[in-house]
């Protein structure tokens, strides 16, 4: 089977979008397993664009969003997280290193958009609590907390990338 071939394309997508819906669907239905049914689909993009396939790493992106939806009972703000950062920050890293963008200023730019998510989420599906010390000091807790997740995360998922773009090759042979 020649490995750059159409089915082959197709079929690392397929797969990434079926793994990423599983993930964000079981996750949607038990809560304690959401965070992890973002970085398992998280995971699961990393493999078409093990093969530098990016139209299929964001097919199969919008693919897995949509049918998470529909299949986890329709709940949108289970799935803002993965939508606004989880399923797209595989893409991004993989376009980090074949454009060779600089690493620091991405980092800046990446824990920025995280941060934003954060607020985000906060905003619509948290916010508003009974104590007001919380309310008053979001900010600075997602700007400060916010900001080292992102980076210990970024750090783990390159690390995983490396693994995955291995793995996927050598069953590709």
């Amino acid at each position: 089977m020649k490995r750059n071939s159409k089915a082959y394309a197709v079929t690392l997508s397929a797969i990434a979008c079926s793994v990423a819906t599983i993930a964000l669907t079981v996750g949607s239905y038990f809560r304690i397993a959401l965070a992890a049914g973002y970085v398992l689909a998280a995971f699961a993009i990393m493999v078409p664009l093990s093969e530098d396939m990016y139209k299929g790493a964001t097919l199969a992106y919008i693919g897995a969003c949509i049918l998470a939806f529909f299949s986890g009972g329709g709940i949108l703000w289970n799935l803002l997280p993965f939508a606004l950062f989880f399923g797209l920050h595989p893409i991004i890293n993989r376009l980090q290193v074949r454009f060779h963008w600089n690493k620091w200023l991405l980092l800046i730019v990446k824990i920025v958009w995280f941060d934003v998510v954060l607020y985000l989420i906060w905003r619509f599906t948290l916010g508003g609590t009974s104590y007001e010390i919380i309310d008053t000091y979001i900010l600075p807790v997602i700007a400060i907390g916010g900001s080292l997740l992102c980076y210990a995360y970024d750090y783990a998922m390159f690390s995983c990338q490396k693994v995955i773009y291995n793995l996927v090759r050598k069953i590709g042979k």
